[in-house]
C-alpha cells in the first residue's frame, strides 16, 4: 500500500501511458482517461511503485467535458431557421445552415467521447440546419418574386402617353389621357398627372391603367380639388408599373 497522501481525484498518470488516472485517496486505481474518454487500464495498478501518489490537492485535474461545438450548432441553426425564408437575407441563412450542420457533426463526435455530454444540443442543431435548408428554397423564391415586382414597378417598358383633355370647374381640376403600350408584352401602369397654373405645380394625382396588351392603348382619368387662378396645364409627369404586391400608390 502507498504511504503517499492526497485527496481523491483525477491526476496525470504517473506511468505516462494515459493522460489521467484516478487516485482514490490511498492508491492508484485502474480507472484511466484520455481526451475525456474514460476506460479501465487492462494492466491494472499492480505495477505501480510504493510511494507514488499526489501529495497536494492543488494539482488535481479532471477529464475535460466541452460542448462548445454542440451549443454553436444549436444557436447558429436556430438563427438560420429564423432568417432562411427572408428575401435577400436567405443567403446568410444558407451559410448558417451549412455551418450549423458541420458544428452539429463535430459536436456529436465530441459527445461520443464524453458520455454523450452535449449530444442533445448537437442533434437539435443538425435538425435546425436541415429545416433552414428547406426554408432557403422559400427564401430564394420570395427573393425572385420581390425582384420581379420591383422591376415591374420601376420599368414599365416602352410607352407613349398623352393628355387628351384638361379642364377646371370651380375648385375641381380634371384630366383624361391615354397610354399606348409599345412593348411586346402586356403591362399595367400607374400614371402621375401634374396640374400647373402660373408656371407652378398646384396639385398631383395618380391614375391606374389596367393591363394593356402589346400594341394596345389604355385610358385614364384624374382629378383633384385645388384653387386655380389663371390658365391650367395638365401633364403626365411620371409613369411606372403597378405598385409592388398591390400596395397602394403614394
Amino acid at each position: 500500500m502507498s504511504d503517499a497522501q492526497g485527496s481523491a481525484g483525477w491526476f496525470p498518470d504517473p506511468t505516462g501511458r494515459y493522460e489521467f488516472r484516478y487516485w482514490n485517496g490511498q492508491r492508484w486505481t485502474a480507472d484511466v482517461s484520455v481526451s475525456g474518454t474514460r476506460f479501465v487500464d487492462p494492466v491494472g495498478p499492480s505495477t505501480y511503485q510504493p510511494g507514488w501518489g499526489p501529495t497536494s490537492p492543488q494539482v488535481q485535474a479532471a477529464p475535460s467535458h466541452a460542448r462548445g461545438m454542440a451549443v454553436a450548432a444549436f444557436v447558429v441553426g436556430l438563427v438560420s431557421v429564423l432568417i432562411a425564408w427572408v428575401p435577400f437575407i436567405v443567403f446568410l441563412g444558407a451559410a448558417g445552415a451549412i455551418a450549423a450542420f458541420v458544428f452539429g457533426i463535430l459536436g456529436l463526435r465530441k459527445a461520443a467521447g464524453q458520455d454523450g455530454y452535449g449530444r442533445p444540443f448537437a442533434i437539435t442543431g443538425i435538425v435546425f440546419a436541415l429545416v433552414a435548408g428547406g426554408l432557403c428554397v422559400v427564401g430564394v423564391m420570395l427573393t425572385g418574386r420581390v425582384i420581379d415586382e420591383v422591376n415591374s414597378y420601376l420599368d414599365p417598358g416602352p410607352v407613349t402617353k398623352a393628355i387628351t383633355e384638361c379642364s377646371k370647374e370651380a375648385g375641381l381640376v380634371s384630366a383624361k389621357g391615354t397610354v399606348h403600350n409599345d412593348d411586346t408584352v402586356a403591362h399595367a401602369y400607374t400614371v402621375t398627372v401634374s396640374y400647373s397654373s402660373g408656371g407652378k405645380v398646384v396639385a398631383t394625382d395618380l391614375a391606374s391603367v389596367t393591363s394593356v396588351a402589346p400594341g394596345g392603348t389604355g385610358s385614364f382619368e384624374s382629378s383633384a380639388f385645388v384653387a386655380v387662378v389663371g390658365d391650367l396645364t395638365c401633364t403626365v409627369s411620371g409613369i411606372t408599373g403597378p405598385p409592388p404586391f398591390g400596395l397602394p400608390g403614394s
